[in-house]
């Protein structure tokens, strides 16, 4: 992280898409009110994100998009029918003898 900056509110509030610019590459940004440090911007990164901060960050960006109601849900398939206990040691006798 870069070393930190101060500037008074009234910049930020003219300034702030720069400002949040500069935060995102690594630097702190202090806010003073009259003087006074009120806040910090500090950078958020990304192993302290949730996974739903990083889906709106996707999807914020245009990268991913919310199906809605319009998902794909997955198919019912058919229950596969299971031979009885010991199927494991039948196919295995069974190739043992095929080779």
């Amino acid at each position: 992280m870069s070393a930190g900056t101060t500037i008074g509110l009234r910049e930020a509030k003219a300034n702030l898409s720069r400002i949040v610019e500069r935060v995102r590459r690594g630097q702190v940004v202090t806010i003073t009110v009259r003087g006074k440090k009120v806040a910090r911007l500090v950078p958020v990164f990304e192993d302290e994100l949730t996974v739903q901060d990083r889906i709106d960050d996707l999807a914020a960006s245009g990268i991913v998009s919310d199906a809605g109601d319009e998902a794909v849900r997955p198919r019912r398939m058919k229950p596969i029918d299971v031979e009885p206990r010991g199927i494991a040691q039948r196919l295995l006798r069974e190739d043992r003898e095929t080779r």
